[in-house]
């Protein structure tokens, strides 16, 4: 019986040293601190936000409107090609009945287009090669910028208007024939030639206020002579007046 006893008592005590053991050996959390499985959570929640926000950047990017890029063409062309650019070449010569009177945009460079370029040509002293050579293409990019054409909307009146924006000079150096094309002035109020315009506009306007400085001038001049020929008339009434009274003097005397 008191073999029985001491052997729960070491039982006991032993149990007693295991949990001490385990207890110095676990990690206890300080007072107030988060437990892992809190910690957890908040980085499950911070995730959800980051894919809320970026979200919402994204549909922001993708309602915003980016401004479409200026349209040129970007290769030369001839007879046999097809494609886009064949296309957009098209349409800008279609802007001109008198150039393009079929005005069909099919994509591929035909008789009729060949045609229509050359008249291009024609209309701009360019030498006719019936391609889209490099001065013509830098034509038609120079025709494109100075009416501010983006996207794909092409102005209708495309060439006959900005005819009048641009400046081609034509040089023969050495018998090669060059061609140096300015922009006057754009859409936007800018290129080379905008200062020059400016400037011949105010001499206009300069001319335009002598002009009617002259002809006040000379209205006052008009004015000055008339006056001057009624003080004429009034004088001579006045010298007709006396003689008149002479005359009748002379006549009573005679009477007399």
């Amino acid at each position: 019986m008191a073999t029985m006893v001491v052997f729960g008592t070491n039982l006991a005590v032993g149990s007693a040293q295991t949990a001490a053991d385990t207890a110095a050996t676990t990690p206890r959390a300080a007072a107030g601190a988060p437990t892992i499985a809190e910690l957890l959570a908040q980085i499950e929640s911070l995730k959800m936000q980051i894919e809320q926000l970026r979200q919402i950047v994204l549909a922001r990017a993708q309602s915003t409107p980016t401004a479409p890029a200026p349209l040129k063409l970007r290769q030369e062309l001839r007879r046999g090609a097809s494609g886009d650019e064949v296309r957009t070449l098209q349409r800008i010569l279609a802007t001109d009945p008198t150039l393009y009177p079929e005005g069909l945009v099919t994509g591929f460079f035909g008789p009729l287009t060949e045609s229509a370029v050359n008249r291009f040509q024609s209309k701009f002293k360019l030498q006719l090669r019936g391609t889209v050579s490099a001065e013509t293409l830098d034509l038609i990019n120079a025709l494109l910028e100075a009416q501010g054409v983006t996207g794909g909307a092409i102005p209708p009146d495309l060439i006959t208007s900005g005819a009048t924006k641009i400046k081609i000079e034509v040089r023969n150096i050495d018998g090669n024939i060059e061609y140096k094309i300015e922009i006057k002035c754009d859409s936007r109020g800018e290129g080379n030639l905008c200062k020059d315009d400016e400037e011949d506009e105010a001499c206009e306007d300069e001319e335009g206020e002598d002009d009617e400085d002259s002809k006040d001038e000379d209205d006052t001049d008009d004015e000055d002579d008339t006056d001057d020929e009624d003080e004429d008339c009034d004088d001579e009434d006045d010298d007709t007046d006396d003689e008149d009274d002479s005359k009748d003097a002379d006549d009573e005397e005679d009477d007399d």
